[in-house]
């Protein structure tokens, strides 16, 4: 990030930010509860956008990209599973399920399931599950798009942490 700054309105949640993050490192924002940490990690998505500054992933400039063109992979602190889906169903979409790359896809999820402990929860619901597995849940189906980036809202902080030990290198660097 190169000078990023956020407004809404008159008032300024990031003033000039600038770091750098080499592949491998893990870099923590800390503020005051209510004080927008998650501005940061929305811009790097695309989901917001700066009001100033750069946002360079892998030595490209994806300031003016759309989300979907980044390759990073965003977990908020409320998961956003889909109530009425099951496990599987909140991995993927029925359209993956029918070609041949749909096919790939469910091989993925499979390993995915098994990485994240779940294979035997895939046909429950968000309801029938721990918040703990909420949260594999949600991890696996952003790991499932293989993102270059991941970014953790800060309730994920400490489990991740406790499972980077268990990561597998094909969905993301350790």
């Amino acid at each position: 990030m190169l000078g990023i700054s956020k407004r809404f309105g008159k008032t300024s949640v990031l003033e000039n930010i600038s770091f750098d993050v080499a592949e491998g490192e893990v870099l923590v924002l800390l503020g005051a509860s209510g004080k927008r940490q998650d501005d940061d990690p929305a811009n790097h998505a695309g989901l917001e956008q700066p009001y100033t500054g750069k946002i360079v992933l892998h030595g490209k400039d994806v300031t003016e990209l759309p989300a979907r063109e980044r390759g990073v992979g965003v977990i908020f602190q409320s998961y956003a599973l889909f109530p009425k889906m099951t496990v599987e169903k909140n991995m993927a979409t029925d359209s993956e399920s029918e070609s041949a790359a749909g096919k790939r896809f469910k091989q993925t999820v499979n390993e995915l399931l098994e990485l994240v402990q779940l294979q035997e929860h895939r046909k429950k619901y968000p309801s029938q599950l721990s918040g703990g597995q909420q949260q594999r849940v949600a991890i696996a189906r952003t790991l499932a798009y293989k993102p270059e980036v991941l970014l953790f809202g800060r309730t994920l902080a400490r489990s991740t942490r406790r499972r980077a030990r268990t990561c597998d290198a094909r969905y993301v660097r350790c």
